[in-house]
């Protein structure tokens, strides 16, 4: 009886020890990067502002932003807005910036294949967005490389997936 009761003594430890960990997919479609033209051959910058929606979690049932212990970038691919093309550029950075946390990078495409119609950056594995998510409100900036000078404006739409552990 005495091994008995300290063998559920013990696995109830266990149970109420455990990391309670969840893990959820946070996906942002369609990030319009918006900057005002005219833009010159090189280095352009494109931003987007995003506040952190619980609803865009596959599980949000326990989320709250003081509980994230980590947010990976998973996945990027950016996409030109209706009836432009991505012709004109040879390479896309992404990086977050916040108010308060320090900005880093997350995701590159460098060169640009010929004739993309969209582009699917190559995310950091080691990149932690759980600051930038704990403030609530944080910053993509999208660094484009132009081929040539361009006088209209231009947006791109971007599709992140996150996952957010907590």
């Amino acid at each position: 009886m005495k091994r008995l009761f300290i063998y559920f003594s013990a696995m109830l430890l266990l149970w109420a020890c455990g990391s309670g960990t969840k893990t959820s997919s946070y996906t942002i479609q369609n990030a319009t990067f918006e900057s005002a033209g005219p833009y010159f051959e090189g280095a352009n910058t494109f931003t987007f502002s995003h506040t952190v929606d619980p609803a865009l979690l596959s599980d949000s049932l326990g989320f709250s932003l003081e509980k994230i212990r980590s947010v990976r970038l998973k996945s990027v691919n950016i996409k030109p807005a209706e009836g432009q093309s991505l012709q004109g550029y040879r390479s896309f950075a992404l990086a977050f910036m916040g108010n308060t946390s320090e900005s880093i990078s997350a995701a590159v495409l460098n060169p640009l294949p010929e004739n993309s119609a969209t582009a699917a950056l190559g995310v950091s594995a080691e990149t932690d967005a759980s600051a930038f998510f704990k403030e609530g409100t944080f910053y993509l900036v999208l660094d484009t490389d132009f081929k040539t000078d361009v006088e209209e404006n231009i947006r791109f739409l971007g599709d992140l997936v996150f996952e957010i552990t907590y």
